[in-house]
């Protein structure tokens, strides 16, 4: 089903669909604004993020940040990404597999059960406008794995997120995974969770994807 931009996705009609559309201008940073507010009262599973298509969306944002957001905030829909395979870069080929392995191995086994949390911008306190940062959760019941997707939704005074995980468990230690580099560290999730990780961004729409895993 279409959404309308997001107003036919109320519970009654979720309740007869497999998926729901965000909305139909899917360009950044409005998607991801538009999934922070929506996601308060539907799983992200239900949800699909369907970037790919130039004719509704010009604007897409960086093409890892794109990418991201379809295989880690929701269940991956893509449009036609080129007009023939043979048009299609090998690097644009080589990042859509990357991240579809990832979905596969990583993040669809922790679906079904994890749980979600809202970082920013909808918190307790403020609405979708109220934050220039997108930063979600994801954490397995045992706090045993886990991701982030963090985005710098447009120009802010610090390029930095101070990123303090919710779903981790203090008395464990994990790996972390920075995605945009491919770097990994051993943290204390004591430490992940009083202290924080800074996530530098040095651009609007850029984003860092964080994998965590108990040791």
């Amino acid at each position: 089903q279409a959404a309308a931009g997001g107003m036919r996705n109320d519970l009654g009609m979720a309740g007869r669909w497999h998926e729901s559309y965000l909305t139909d201008g899917l360009n950044m940073p409005h998607v991801l604004r538009n999934y922070s507010g929506q996601t308060l009262g539907q799983p992200p599973e239900n949800f699909v993020i369907a970037f790919g298509i130039p004719a509704i969306s010009p604007n897409r944002g960086h093409f890892d940040t794109q990418l991201r957001a379809t295989f880690t905030l929701a269940t991956p829909w893509l449009a036609p990404v080129a007009p023939s395979l043979q048009e299609l870069s090998p690097e644009r080929l080589e990042r859509y597999r990357y991240y579809a392995n990832l979905y596969k191995t990583f993040i669809r086994p922790l679906w079904p059960t994890c749980k979600m949390y809202h970082h920013a911008p909808v918190t307790a306190h403020q609405g979708v406008e109220g934050d220039p940062w997108f930063a979600m959760e994801f954490a397995s019941p045992d706090r045993g794995k886990g991701w982030a997707t963090i985005v710098r939704l447009a120009e802010t005074d610090s390029d930095t997120y101070l990123f303090r995980p919710r779903g981790l468990d203090p008395a464990k230690s994990y790996r972390v995974t920075f995605d945009t580099t491919g770097t990994t560290a051993r943290i204390d999730g004591a430490r992940l969770i009083q202290e924080g990780l800074p996530i530098r961004l040095e651009t609007a729409l850029s984003s860092e994807l964080l994998l965590f895993e108990a040791q």
